[in-house]
């Protein structure tokens, strides 16, 4: 979704809109529903992926100030990107963390 509010995607609804066409060419179109893929441009998405990125970099600027939550991006981002299933793994792992470092029960000191 960062990548569509760089273009100009400010809702959540062009993301939805998005998802929903592709679904719906996958269950009319199956079959070409991989043609329908190939068509769309690789620079562009190279280019909207570039731009996602940097958006979601710059995210981790607002956790700054607070040592324990930038601690717990980077668990995450590293669960992420060297475990299997890393962002299923890392998602639920983050959560937890924010949950018991919020609730008090634990300290992620970085």
């Amino acid at each position: 979704m960062a990548g569509h509010y760089t273009f100009g995607g400010r809702t959540g609804g062009s993301v939805v809109l998005y998802g929903a066409i592709y679904l719906l060419a996958g269950l009319f179109l199956s079959a070409g529903f991989a043609t329908l893929v190939q068509v769309f441009p690789k620079p562009m998405l190279g280019v909207l992926l570039l731009f996602e990125g940097l958006t979601l970099i710059l995210l981790t600027r607002d956790l700054y100030e607070s040592k324990t939550e930038l601690a717990i991006a980077a668990l995450v981002g590293l669960m992420a990107v060297g475990l299997p299933y890393g962002y299923l793994v890392g998602m639920v792992a983050g959560t937890l963390l924010v949950y018991l470092t919020r609730k008090g029960w634990t300290r992620v000191t970085p």
